[in-house]
């Protein structure tokens, strides 16, 4: 091998080497970057995994809140319902009755009027008879 061949070569090692080298350094950085970006994942993971447990126990909560409030409604349609329609029947009939008591009432006025010379907006001073007008609406 001759003296230029041997310096060519030399040459040529060099600069391999020295990219090599600059090879290796530059996958020294991308695998601690990647290692950063890996521990940065596990961390949001966990915390990830933390947030999903904390709602899947609040969905388990709501469940429960739901099933006890269907119990409930369901229970107060079987033992409630009754009575509300019993109590709406008894409305309509009160209607009815105090529909009826209005036309007595007024009725009962016009006879007092009538045979007893009553005015139910104001009393007279020679009259006995002594009540307050009330007119039911």
């Amino acid at each position: 091998m001759s003296h230029t061949e041997f310096r060519n070569n030399a040459v040529k090692m060099k600069n391999n080497s020295s990219l090599a080298g600059t090879i290796l350094t530059n996958l020294e950085n991308a695998i601690m970057a990647l290692t950063r970006e890996i521990r940065a994942d596990e961390k949001g993971l966990k915390d990830y995994e933390q947030q999903l447990y904390l709602l899947n126990k609040e969905k388990s909560g709501l469940q429960r809140k739901i099933k006890k409030n269907t119990q409930f409604v369901e229970d107060f349609d079987k033992m409630i319902g009754p009575f509300s329609d019993k109590y709406t029947e008894m409305t309509k009939d009160m209607a009815k009755l105090y529909g009826n008591a209005k036309k007595h009432h007024k009725n009962g006025v016009m006879l007092l009027v009538k045979e007893f010379d009553y005015h139910p907006a104001f009393k007279r001073r020679d009259n006995e008879f002594t009540a307050s007008p009330f007119m039911p609406k």
